[in-house]
């Protein structure tokens, strides 16, 4: 076709279209920006805006900046790696037929369902943008309380539903222990009297730890309440026990000698 052009066009709907959404981009931008501006306004803002001292919620709004601005390089640039156990040499070499080794039982307790795990774990269904969008509306309303959802994520409601399972499990496993006669070394008798420790703390040289994550110190406070409330033990926290990964949701807001409150 003499004069003709094929391919490589846009007609003018499209260029019209494209206008539209990079103008629709620039207008969230400049509403996301203003937004924040008017935040700091409000947390540091001059005396005639009625903010002496300024905003105690707008300035827990701009110490949650910081945090997530921590946690976004986290994310980026943590070198954090899955444990192996190849790398504890002791570990590898212990020979556990040694009459001589000293043996000690540990009882691990996973922690609930945290409202990270809700959001991201569940899969990709048709419910997974609705939890998220929900998850960042929530999220603006936790900053003003100087508080998040994402980082140190805390329980869920069925997070909190699954560390009260372990109680009432504990419970019942812990009233069994006493009316049924098993032989001492059965797998249940075992089972039915580690149930009773846990839940009454009744030897000596117990302890309770849990990471200085929230979830963590959430699922032990509900799990083990009962015998919490009846010897009065304390419950240890140790950063050492923080779990490993780059996820904003490992990351503590707790200070040091301090626990993040659960809002």
């Amino acid at each position: 076709v003499r004069g003709g052009c094929f391919g490589g066009g846009r007609s003018r709907r499209e260029e019209g279209r494209g206008e539209g959404e990079m103008k629709l981009a620039g207008g969230l931008c400049l509403l996301f920006v203003g937004f924040w501006i008017l935040v700091w306004v409000f947390a540091f803002g001059p005396k005639w805006l009625g903010t002496v001292g300024g905003s105690a919620a707008a300035r827990r709004v701009v110490d949650m900046q910081f945090a997530w601005l921590a946690a976004a390089y986290y994310l980026f640039h943590s070198k954090d790696k899955a444990f192996s156990l190849k790398d504890v040499k002791d570990a590898v070499h212990t020979d556990l037929k040694d009459p001589k080794l000293v043996t000690k039982t540990i009882v691990f307790i996973r922690h609930g369902e945290s409202c990270w795990n809700e959001m991201f774990n569940r899969g990709f269904d048709p419910g997974f943008l609705f939890r998220v969008a929900r998850g960042l509306l929530l999220e603006l309303h936790r900053m003003t309380l100087g508080d998040s959802l994402f980082v140190d994520s805390p329980l869920g409601d069925r997070g909190e539903k699954e560390a009260l399972d372990v109680c009432r499990y504990l419970r019942s496993q812990s009233a069994q222990e006493g009316s049924r006669s098993l032989p001492p070394q059965s797998a249940l008798a075992r089972s039915l009297s580690l149930a009773r420790e846990l839940q009454c703390g009744e030897s000596e040289g117990t302890r309770i730890v849990t990471s200085n994550l929230r979830r963590s110190m959430n699922t032990v406070a509900l799990a083990l309440q009962d015998r919490l409330e009846r010897t009065g033990e304390k419950v240890e926290v140790l950063s050492c026990l923080q779990e490993i990964s780059s996820n904003v949701d490992t990351i503590s807001l707790s200070t040091p000698g301090g626990v993040q409150q659960i809002m």
